[in-house]
């Protein structure tokens, strides 16, 4: 008897952003644009070996942090000379906390903490619980994954750039952006906000009115972040946040140094002005991130038409 096998082969359709967007894409093309509006600046200059090891080095791959080309090239040119006992050492440190970040502390707030929260008759406390707890999860499941990321680069002989350099006690946007997810702060002060500040102030109109160019080009820059993470409500919103907030801050600056003294916290001591900026400042982060991730209630997670919109894009 002759057993003949039928092999049935089933077609699935794939629309094009099930394709594409896959794991690690974005800051894959976070480093492309850098590495292409870069390319008159870099020497020597680039070639396609040098190119493809700074887009798809695997410890930076999926999450960051985003590195430049000219830092990371110089410890590709420096080869083996970087591979230290040392460094080693330093880098399987820096592992092992990134291990207790991302796989004990944020695994325990997100078993513990944002998994027992039921928002079908939410209170206020359960929804600051949340908000809190869930900011919390971010920084440490998403410090966890750059301290890994560095710290195995550090053991190849790459120095990837340090990502949080404690965010809870920064005192102003400013100062948060330069130490969460400080790689990314950078970026877009570098690829977006100064080319939107630079096209403005070129305007007639807006020429002798520098405050306003940047007010603009902060929102500006803050909303497309927004957009980047998807056309979907809460990131909308969270990113306009964050640039109403940097808007805020900077015209409070502005007027500050216009003025000569602290508008708002007049002549109290230092102290007591980094504790209440401190203190103002993880609150409007933590509603914002809170807004950002989808579970809060007073933000649906998707309306309207921008999930069409989306679809009309990417598929």
């Amino acid at each position: 008897m002759i057993l003949v096998k039928v092999f049935e082969y089933s077609y699935t359709y794939h629309s094009i952003s099930s394709i594409i967007f896959f794991p690690g894409l974005s800051y894959v093309s976070f480093r492309l644009i850098s590495l292409f509006l870069d390319s008159d600046y870099n020497d020597p200059p680039i070639n396609f070996v040098s190119a493809v090891n700074f887009l798809l080095f695997t410890p930076t791959l999926l999450i960051g942090p985003i590195d430049k080309y000219s830092r990371f090239n110089k410890d590709i040119i420096s080869g083996y000379s970087n591979l230290k006992l040392i460094n080693i050492r330093k880098g399987l440190n820096i592992l092992k906390r990134g291990i207790i970040y991302k796989f004990v502390c944020a695994e325990l707030i997100n078993r513990y903490l944002l998994n027992i929260n039921d928002f079908n008759c939410p209170t206020i406390f359960v929804v600051l619980i949340d908000m809190y707890a869930y900011y919390l999860y971010l920084f440490f499941d998403f410090a966890g994954y750059s301290s890994m990321a560095i710290g195995t680069g550090k053991m190849m002989g790459i120095t990837v750039p340090e990502n949080f350099i404690k965010p809870f006690l920064a005192r102003n946007p400013k100062q948060f952006w330069q130490s969460f997810h400080k790689t990314l702060g950078a970026w877009l002060k570098d690829y977006f906000f100064m080319p939107f500040y630079k096209y403005f102030r070129s305007k007639t109109l807006l020429r002798k009115l520098p405050l306003t160019c940047q007010n603009i080009s902060l929102f500006i820059t803050f909303l497309l972040m927004g957009c980047w993470n998807g056309l979907a409500i809460h990131f909308i919103i969270s990113g306009a946040l964050f640039g109403i907030f940097s808007v805020i801050h900077n015209t409070y600056g502005y007027l500050c140094k216009i003025k000569g003294y602290d508008i708002i916290f007049g002549r109290l001591p230092d102290f007591s002005t980094r504790i209440l900026s401190s203190f103002i400042m993880f609150n409007i982060v933590a509603f914002s991130i809170h807004i950002f991730s989808g579970r809060a209630p007073y933000v649906a997670k998707s309306s309207g038409v921008l999930p069409i919109i989306s679809r009309l894009i990417f598929e």
